[in-house]
């Protein structure tokens, strides 16, 4: 059979096999660093739509310009924060930006989007990338199509590349702009977003980086963060309800746990209790704020809850309901809230006269997480919102979860107090130290997990610490008569004539084979002179003078303080390069 009459492979069009065999159905170019062609950009096959584009030209300044007014008057501080990133922008920085959940990152895409359009010297594309395929999400892309933004789910590598290089080969003079939702979701160097943003063949030159996330811890310890991007915080209005005010007006309880498996506890039957309260009230507006939400991630609760939902709203006089990953609540949706624990009373010709509230407890598990709006009449139902997990270890061993998973979870409550309404002092049932955390790090003392990519390294406080008699701060300090090279068993000094010392890969160094450097603590474990100790130091790795110190062991005056850490992206993380 000649090529002509062969059939096409439907992933490359090439000829001599089909898809099953086609060596781009992974979607990974062979080449790392070519530059991908199209036979090496996978076609994208029909799916469900991932991505909603408008091209710029079609838009015009006069509609930037009418957008930036309006976020100007209305969205002042994500207007001011965008003139920020801009400038960042075009001083060659990638930008990460951390916003607390629910404040408003869209905005400030948007705002950056339009200000780029107006103000930047290359054609600029932006291209929102998320790992989140959710129902939120297309929401979303309808409101930045009208901006003319690409908008991409990063379900397959295929056609994340191919919109980028197809940007990047019809716009020549253009730089792309990738705007990065969440950008500590979806960032295992095994997962999409890790290849979209190592892939050097998208051109490095003329591709810059916007990432936004309440908890970007993951970006900001990377490897060479501190080169290559600048950190932005951005501060929302003060109609934000968030962990500055939760914390400061009172609203943060300790959390035990709600359901143990068999029943409600004490502790669950107390809350319940307190919204009958409300429930009794006079006021129709504290009435109604009888739902508490109990986030449970216990196995199989949830099932037990449900298969007993009858036996306890009976027990309790409460409504339940269960929410997981297998069944809807719509919490963007007023619907979904106005009747939850309401019954309309009506007089003997059926007319409305008021309304009787019981208490609500909704459970959920791996529900309402990134991306989940609440609606703004969830808010005014909310009484309180609960999550026992704990960042901090307790006195009785509690297991912890990563501060990252707890801040986004807890986070889906906070929100804009909204015009002419009262603030909505919901409670949260939390462990504190994870708002603390969100608003100083500094200020939470003790071991956490920041993420799953995230390794905490403890910098324990020594009972003694190193001193040098010679006094010098630096390698370049020490006189040039005082360095040695050459063998130093033969050419040492009476000063150290009790110490032996070991050739390792060209250098020298002391009986347990470590090189050192000047500005080492490191000791020699011994060979000293009654109080002190001589320790071997190299000017510096490349050089081969080395220089003898003597050492003295003093008391450290921060030994008895708390431990301090340090944290390190691991390489399981697309930032660790």
């Amino acid at each position: 059979m000649s090529s002509k009459t062969q059939q096409k492979c439907s992933i490359c069009q090439e000829v001599g096999h089909n898809r099953r065999t086609c060596p781009h159905s992974t979607g990974a170019p062979k080449h790392k660093h070519s530059h991908p062609t199209k036979k090496s950009i996978p076609k994208t096959q029909k799916k469900k739509k991932t991505s909603i584009s408008l091209t710029k030209e079609s838009l015009g300044n006069n509609f930037f310009k009418s957008e930036l007014e309006r976020f100007k008057e209305t969205r002042e501080a994500q207007y001011d924060t965008a003139l920020n990133i801009h400038s960042l922008l075009e001083s060659g920085k990638n930008v990460a930006v951390k916003a607390e959940e629910k404040s408003g990152k869209r905005e400030i895409m948007e705002c950056v989007h339009c200000l780029l359009n107006l103000q930047s010297n290359m054609s600029p594309h932006s291209v929102y990338i998320t790992a989140l395929d959710r129902k939120d999400t297309k929401v979303q892309f309808e409101e930045q199509e009208k901006f003319g933004i690409t908008s991409l789910v990063a379900r397959d590598w295929g056609s994340l590349l191919s919109e980028i290089v197809k940007l990047l080969d019809s716009y020549t003079n253009s730089k792309i702009f990738i705007h990065m939702d969440e950008d500590d979701y979806g960032t295992g160097d095994k997962q999409n977003m890790s290849k979209i943003y190592s892939y050097d063949g998208v051109g490095k030159d003329r591709v810059m980086f916007i990432g936004y996330s309440a908890t970007p811890e993951e970006l900001e310890k990377s490897e060479g963060f501190d080169t290559d991007w600048v950190k932005v915080q951005f501060t929302p209005a003060p109609s934000y309800f968030g962990a500055k005010k939760y914390l400061e007006n009172g609203l943060v309880r300790e959390p035990y746990t709600f359901f143990d498996g068999d029943d409600f506890t004490e502790h669950g039957f107390e809350i319940i209790e307190e919204i009958r309260k409300n429930c009794n009230d006079a006021v129709q507006v504290i009435q109604q704020r009888n739902v508490v939400v109990v986030r449970d991630v216990t196995p199989r609760n949830l099932s037990i809850l449900t298969n007993r939902k009858c036996e306890f709203e009976k027990k309790y006089e409460c409504e339940v309901h269960v929410y997981d990953m297998h069944s809807e609540m719509k919490w963007g949706d007023k619907d979904s809230w106005k009747n939850m624990g309401k019954k309309s009373n009506e007089d003997e010709d059926g007319n409305h006269v008021s309304y009787t509230f019981k208490p609500v407890v909704v459970f959920i598990s791996q529900t309402c997480t990134r991306s989940t709006e609440i609606c703004p009449l969830g808010h005014r139902r909310l009484y309180a919102w609960h999550d026992v997990r704990k960042l901090m270890k307790s006195e009785i061993g509690d297991k912890v979860s990563n501060y990252n998973t707890l801040s986004q979870a807890i986070g889906r409550v906070k929100h804009y107090t909204q015009p002419g309404k009262p603030e909505n002092n919901i409670l949260l049932y939390c462990d504190r130290s994870i708002l603390e955390f969100t608003l100083n790090p500094k200020s939470v003392i003790g071991k956490i997990k920041v993420s799953a990519r995230i390794k905490t390294i403890v910098n324990k406080q020594a009972k003694k610490i190193v001193e040098y008699d010679d006094r010098y701060d630096c390698a370049s300090d020490v006189p040039d008569s005082e360095w040695q090279n050459g063998n130093p068993n033969e050419q040492r000094e009476h000063s150290h004539n009790d110490l032996r010392f070991y050739e390792i890969d060209g250098k020298w160094c002391h009986y347990d084979k470590k090189v050192r450097y000047f500005g080492d603590n490191n000791m020699p474990g011994g060979g000293g002179h009654a109080k002190f100790y001589n320790v071997l130091q190299y000017e510096s790795p490349s050089s081969d003078r080395y220089y003898i110190r003597k050492a003295i062991f003093i008391d450290n005056p921060s030994y008895g303080e708390k431990d301090t850490h340090t944290f390190v992206t691991t390489t399981k993380s697309m930032y660790q390069n």
